[in-house]
């Protein structure tokens, strides 16, 4: 599945769980408002699964920067010069499956621990 549709999909649990949920914070960390923004970019939770992310665009991820990851490079503003050209597609390639493994990590890992929580909500524990 796309890192695109995994973000959907997890927005759409978020929705679902806030509106099931008396309390929308994050079970992390007690943000106010559990976003997919906040798990993805914000939440300290997360931070270790961000660091392959982060080492690959040098500095922490930001939302608008998912964009560019997903859709690489502008192809009429890379460099003429083929090493060079082919330098850029390969880092945009590398953080695109940087990010991706990212997003599968993080929101496995929390789907993992709602389904968790939900068994211990019905079933007691």
């Amino acid at each position: 599945m796309s890192p695109a549709h995994l973000l959907a999909d997890e927005r759409r649990r978020i929705e679902e769980r806030k509106k099931r949920a008396a309390n929308p914070y994050c079970m992390h960390c007690e943000e106010p408002e559990d976003t997919v923004e906040h798990t993805l970019f914000n939440c300290p939770f997360w931070a270790e699964d961000r660091r392959e992310m982060e080492q690959c665009v040098g500095r922490p991820l930001r939302p608008n920067d998912v964009p560019d990851i997903i859709l690489g490079p502008e192809q009429e503003l890379l460099p003429d010069d083929a090493f060079r050209r082919r330098r850029i597609e390969a880092m945009a390639e590398k953080q695109r499956l940087a990010f991706g493994r990212m997003v599968e990590a993080i929101l496995g890992r929390k789907e993992d621990a709602e389904r968790s929580r939900q068994a211990r909500l019905i079933y007691g524990g």
